[in-house]
């Protein structure tokens, strides 16, 4: 045998008898350390647990505190809401057919009186409250906003009723009441319930290992295994728990082996157990080291065994192919004369191996093919560059002024929030010509103002003309208690100041109250709104229509008027809407805006700007928009008397 075979026998040999040791170190020293390291995992666990046991249980006895105080709470919010939505009909019981009331299967009732009310039993009492808890719930209600003065209790016909008192109102006295609910009723949690409350799952993230509580009495309080049996850990194991953390190996009745950590908590009393199967901890890791680790042996010995056998006779080829090679790259851009030299010296003929014979074929061919090739590469190459770069400068402005003009809109946070109004609005700015703009405000604590409009260009001059227009208008509307009329006029005087040549700019400009519908608009261009009232859609009708801004300095403009009532709604549709254009050339149209408007009359202000959307979406049938898209909806969402006046 030759010495190279040897020393590829010798190689391999000994790269099998590494691997055959590092599979054994696998089975003895990292098994142990893993064993070690799992009841580390243990310990974190325990820790983790014990400092966060008294806040979980804390935290669940207060949360169902919480829960009765809001119940009890929601009785004066209800009967305050009835109250204001009733008292002045013709139709409220009197309080004489109270025990009808009881006996009826009526959860709640409005009663009215000229005479007193009849004394409220114990509430405390009728709440099951005990006497420890009285002077807690009794603040934690006061601090909720609750008037207990006013609250009424009663035991009747076998059933606890509570109830909230509003006395002397145009001469009658009125009382709310419902039948106590199971919520109502307070049930003090011990710590011991508190602790069946807690998700260990979102304490111990590792699905392998599994945490159980047991009591003084050995019975689970708690757990994460449903196959846990308390009994399968010998009583001694718990008590010598008690005087030391506990870790062992047990077996169960599955025969499987667990690495089991146990530890009593004294200020609770408990047993805390954590649990992890070894089988799936050390068996995949030590099996799975051990395949890698001989195919790893077998793969060396074969690749060493080949490389060893061709590199002897493909040494001197390479090396003599290598060196043209890299005196043809130097020369690669001297010219094809200077080219056709050197690729005459990687010859073809005279290679032996036939893969070393096509790949220098290749190289002879590609040296030829370059020379010819580089001219033309090269002017290919600047003129993309060059295309590339506009492209990439125009793409970047582009989405610059996209940016800028989406920052110049409010967002969620920037609107006003309302108990009566659902307001939803949005905008997907034009990539290359954003030109609309919309502003919703709260002008004061009962009115919202609300801007719509539309520049005549884009870039810079629009961007600037909405930031002075939605800025000036929110002072006007906010700060000089200027009306819609005089405030366009106002702005138009400010725009004109500056000389702009074919710029106008659009706008519907409105101060709407939230409490009674009233509103206040004026306009310049722009159409008005869609008002939505028991199903049937229409344009909101100016006195008069005007110019547009930057048309006349002379124009003033002049204020209009509109009531908004319960359920209406209004819509405001931009120009990448109601304008969008579909592959027949067919616009969706103003009226087919209202009919989508009327047909999604009763959703939510939210729910009516995306069916809009994605009806106006599916009619362009995916063509071109490069019109930006925005809309405002506004729905009155609440109850409100004095709204439908």
């Amino acid at each position: 045998m030759k010495l190279k075979h040897k020393l590829i026998v010798s190689l391999a040999g000994g790269f099998t008898v590494l691997a055959s040791a590092l599979c054994l170190y696998n089975q003895t020293a990292i098994y142990d350390n893993a064993i070690k390291t799992q009841f580390e995992n243990h310990d974190e666990v325990l820790g983790i647990f014990s400092s966060s046991l008294e806040n979980y249980a804390t935290s669940s006895i207060e949360k169902e505190k919480l829960n009765f105080i809001n119940s009890i709470s929601n009785v004066q919010y209800e009967a305050l809401e009835k109250f204001h939505q009733t008292y002045d009909k013709q139709d409220l019981l009197d309080f004489a057919t109270f025990t009808y009331f009881a006996q009826s299967n009526a959860t709640n009732q409005l009663f009215e009186t000229s005479v007193e009310l009849p004394d409220s039993d114990n509430c405390m009492a009728i709440l099951n409250i005990p006497k420890s808890f009285e002077d807690s719930i009794k603040g934690s209600l006061k601090d909720n906003g609750v008037k207990l003065d006013n609250y009424w209790c009663k035991l009747s016909e076998g059933k606890k009723f509570i109830g909230y008192k509003i006395e002397n109102v145009n001469d009658k006295n009125y009382l709310y009441t419902e039948k106590l609910q199971a919520n109502q009723i307070f049930t003090p949690m011990s710590f011991k319930d508190a602790i069946t409350k807690i998700a260990l799952n979102d304490i111990v993230k590792d699905g392998n290992t599994k945490v159980t509580v047991v009591d003084d009495s050995f019975k689970i309080v708690v757990s994460s295994d449903n196959k846990f049996k308390a009994g399968e850990i010998p009583a001694s194991f718990y008590k010598q728990s008690k005087e030391k953390e506990l870790q062992t190996e047990l077996s169960n009745n599955d025969n499987r082996e667990k690495l089991c950590t146990i530890k009593y908590i004294k200020d609770y009393d408990v047993y805390v157990v954590v649990e992890t199967i070894k089988g799936t901890i050390i068996k995949p890791v030590v099996y799975f080291n051990f395949i890698i680790l001989i195919l790893s042996a077998l793969l060396a010995s074969l690749l060493i065994f080949a490389f060893l056998k061709s590199l002897e006779n493909i040494s001197s080829s390479i090396t003599t192919l290598t060196n043209n090679v890299d005196v043809m790259s130097a020369n690669v851009l001297s010219g094809k004369a200077k080219m056709d030299e050197i690729t005459e010296k990687i010859d073809p003929s005279k290679q032996n191996y036939v893969k070393l014979k096509k790949l220098t074929e290749s190289i002879n061919s590609l040296g030829r093919s370059i020379c010819e090739n580089v001219a033309s590469k090269e002017q290919e190459i600047e003129t993309k560059a060059k295309k590339d770069t506009l492209e990439a400068t125009e793409n970047a402005i582009y989405t610059m002024v996209s940016d800028v003009h989406k920052d110049l809109m409010p967002d969620g946070s920037d609107m006003p929030a309302s108990r009566f109004l659902d307001i939803a609005s949005f905008i997907m700015p034009s990539k290359k010509k954003p030109s609309d703009f919309y502003d919703v405000f709260r002008v004061d604590k009962d009115n919202i103002g609300i801007v719509f409009g539309a520049c005549s260009k884009s870039g810079i001059a629009a961007t600037n003309a909405i930031t002075l227009c939605t800025s000036f208008i929110r002072k006007s509307f906010t700060e000089d208690n200027k009306l819609p009329g005089e405030t366009i006029t106002d702005l138009n005087h400010i725009l004109m100041q500056k000389k702009r040549e074919n710029f106008t700019i659009s706008i519907f400009a409105m101060i709407l109250s939230e409490y009674t519908g009233n509103f206040i608009f004026s306009q310049a261009g722009l159409k008005s709104p869609i008002v939505v009232h028991e199903h049937k859609g229409q344009s909101v009708e100016p006195v008069e229509t005007q110019l547009e801004l930057c048309s006349d300095k002379l124009i003033v403009y002049v204020n209009s008027k509109g009531k908004f009532t319960y359920l209406d709604s209004m819509v405001f549709a931009g120009a990448g809407i109601k304008d969008v254009v579909n592959k027949d050339n067919e616009h969706f149209g103003l009226d087919r805006v209202i009919e989508i408007s009327e047909k999604n009359g009763e959703k939510s202000a939210y729910d009516q700007l995306i069916a809009l959307y994605k009806d106006s979406k599916e009619f362009s049938e995916d063509a071109d928009n490069d019109l930006d898209v925005c809309g405002i909806a506004i729905k009155k969402n609440a109850i409100n008397k004095e709204f439908d006046e």
